[in-house]
């Protein structure tokens, strides 16, 4: 029986490796420029690693040591943020922004899975998520640009990390209604735009929360 459960835990750490490798591969890749019959390669296979580096991220978090998921995830946090905030000022690095969401989802996810400071990081997060939600609603498209990948980070985060997970069912309820309503008002452009991003992160908020 132990000899199973170590055998089956050797196979989780192989495939979160193996989709590590394969998820940095697709997402580093240098096929920028492309098309097959009209087809963008490149978006196919940034969508490919996106998917493999949250599977990878899980698997890592059940199978592997947790201080050093918990090391590996926090350097991926603080590369995703660096991706995403420091291109826009430095106009040779600006392609590494497109990298900033996948490096912040499964990071934040492993972190928020491994991390013993729950309650810590519950806050942090939280703050994050207020501080996006009022980027959300600048004039400037450059600090708006930073709100989508900084908050569904934070709101994955917050999900994991939280005991209170009635209120925050209760909140995320609330906010994929908020983004329902700006998406349906014909007023502003700006509200229906702020909403649909409101109503993603609080999707994904309460199917994360609901599920653990």
């Amino acid at each position: 029986m132990q000899f199973r459960i170590i055998e089956t835990f050797d196979r989780k750490k192989t495939i979160a490796l193996f989709f590590l490798i394969l998820g940095a591969a697709f997402l580093f890749q240098p096929f920028s420029e492309l098309r097959l019959r009209g087809f963008d390669v490149d978006v196919c296979l940034k969508g490919i690693s996106l998917l493999l580096l949250i599977i990878s991220a899980i698997l890592s978090s059940v199978s592997c040591p947790r201080k050093l998921v918990e090391l590996v995830s926090a350097m991926t946090l603080v590369l995703g943020y660096l991706c995403l905030i420091g291109p826009p000022l430095l106009e040779k690095f600006s392609f590494l922004q497109s990298f900033a969401f996948h490096l912040l989802v499964p990071g934040a996810l492993a972190f928020a899975i491994t991390t013993t400071r729950k309650k810590t990081f519950e806050l942090f997060a939280s703050v994050i998520v207020l501080c996006g939600l009022v980027l959300l609603f600048q004039p400037n498209p450059l600090l708006k640009s930073f709100a989508l990948p900084i908050i569904l980070a934070n709101v994955l985060m917050v999900s994991i990390v939280s005991p209170r997970k009635t209120m925050l069912e209760r909140f995320w309820v609330s906010s994929i209604a908020v983004g329902l309503f700006f998406m349906c008002q014909p007023f502003w452009i700006g509200f229906y735009n702020s909403g649909f991003q409101i109503l993603l992160s609080g999707t994904t908020g309460f199917v994360v929360i609901s599920h653990r």
